[in-house]
């Protein structure tokens, strides 16, 4: 299975669910919300061109 963001919100979910764990270190808190930026502050990529809207012809 390939590791991307989604993955470990599912991961993560997964293990909460099943480890019956209930508390968190400093570290391990810390490394969770480095992961979970990757999901949350997805950031679109800049166009090296700029986008120009070409009216569409449609004919019958």
């Amino acid at each position: 299975m390939k590791n991307n963001p989604t993955a470990f919100v599912f991961w993560l979910q997964g293990f909460f669910e099943i480890s019956g764990s209930t508390t968190l270190n400093q570290e391990q808190v810390e490394v969770i919300k480095d992961h979970l930026k990757l999901v949350f502050d997805k950031v679109t990529p800049s166009h090296e061109y700029p986008i120009v809207d070409v009216p569409t012809v449609i004919s019958c």
